[in-house]
Parts: structure tokens; C-alpha cells; sequence
């Protein structure tokens, strides 16, 4: 007999008060972009509409420049060949912001949470309200040096890269060189990659196929 997967036996509810129990925003979106779902902490982060907001039920960065990126790899994900899941910086007007995921769901199927065709998974994550993770193990792992540790460790929560210079005390070409040799030693090779990759956190892929029903 064919076992159905776990997941397609649990009640709406109870899935989506597991969702409302992350601290990362969730929301899913249509092939025409708009939100037909959204967890607890996404409603929060949409509601200080800081970095996010909604606009015709769409999801809409304050930001103009994140905004036009959002958008286009939005539009990818809903294309015939979607791209890969996409990490994107959200600045907001005070210097902060977060950190969106886009994970596109090309199976053509409906969400536990709407009837409606999914199209791609957003996750949304405050890095100043991540735990520290361990930085030194992780630097022994990719084999980091104390210096590149240091920058890795200040991209985490969003500081750019002469304001890392400036306070490490170096020049900004010394830290983007230390930057340089984290992604080769990472397999990155965009900020926002590694950022992605060093968020203490599951990455979406390890829930996908939660979401996915």
C-alpha cells in the first residue's frame, strides 16, 4: 500500500499554527504575484511597514531598488522555467531592514493554506533577531581565517562594507579581499548568498516540502 506523505494528513489548523509559531514571516504567493497566505510574524513585519508592505495584496519592499529586484525575481518564479531560491536584502529607511527568501514551488499544486495555485514561498527574516550562531565553528568548517571570520560575522546582520572597514580599523580594500576569499572558500559568490547561508536558521529548502501540498 502507498504511504501518503505525513504532512498531506495533517489538519489545515494544526499546519498553520505551526507556521504561526516561526519567528520568520511566511507567505505564499499566486501566479499573479498576489498573497493568499501569510503567517503570524509576516502580519507583523507587514504592519510595522518598515522594509515591507502590501500593495494590492502584493508584497511590496519600501525600499525602490529592492523593490525592482522583488519584483523581477517574483515574476521569474511565476515564469514557465522559475530560478533558484533567491535571497534578497530589504533595507528599511532607519539602516536596518531584513532579509527575504524566494523559494520558488514549480509543481503547480495548491497550498494546505488556499486552494489557489501556489507559485513561490516567501520567507522573510529579521537578522537582528537571530541568535548569534557559532561563528567559530563555522569558520573552522570552510576554513576561514580570524579576519575573514570577522567580516563574515559582520554581513550576518546587514553592515556594509565600509562600515565593517571602519570599524575593524582597515582599509576597504583589505575587507574586500577578505570578502573575496570567504566566497571562494563558501562556494558563494554574492553577499546575499552568504548571508543566506550563514542565517542560523533552517533554509526554506528544509520546509519546501511542508509548503508544497
Amino acid at each position: 500500500m502507498q504511504m501518503r506523505p505525513a504532512v498531506h494528513l495533517l489538519d489545515a489548523g494544526i499546519f498553520e499554527a505551526a507556521l504561526n509559531g516561526l519567528a520568520a514571516g511566511v507567505l505564499l504567493t499566486a501566479d499573479d504575484g498576489k498573497v493568499i497566505y501569510m503567517n503570524a510574524a509576516a502580519k507583523r513585519q507587514i504592519d510595522a511597514g518598515k522594509a515591507i508592505r502590501l500593495v494590492n495584496n502584493r508584497l511590496e519592499p519600501t525600499d525602490p531598488k529592492a523593490a525592482r529586484a522583488f519584483a523581477a525575481v517574483l515574476r521569474s518564479a511565476s515564469a514557465a522555467q522559475p530560478c533558484r531560491s533567491v535571497a534578497l536584502a530589504l533595507p528599511d529607511r532607519e539602516g536596518a531592514g531584513l532579509v527575504a527568501t524566494l523559494l520558488p514551488l514549480d509543481d503547480g499544486q495548491a497550498s494546505v493554506a488556499s486552494p489557489r495555485t501556489t507559485t513561490a514561498a516567501i520567507f522573510i527574516q529579521d537578522p537582528a533577531a537571530i541568535p548569534p550562531f557559532p561563528g567559530e565553528a563555522f569558520g573552522r568548517l570552510c576554513g576561514l581565517t580570524n579576519a575573514e571570520l570577522r567580516v563574515v560575522l559582520a554581513l550576518a546582520p546587514g553592515i556594509g562594507l565600509q562600515k565593517i572597514a571602519n570599524e575593524q580599523g582597515v582599509a576597504l580594500n583589505t575587507i574586500r579581499t577578505h570578502l573575496k576569499h570567504v566566497f571562494q572558500k563558501t562556494y558563494t559568490c554574492r553577499q546575499a548568498d552568504l548571508v543566506a547561508l550563514i542565517l542560523p536558521i533552517a533554509g526554506p529548502a528544509d520546509f519546501a516540502d511542508s509548503v508544497r501540498i
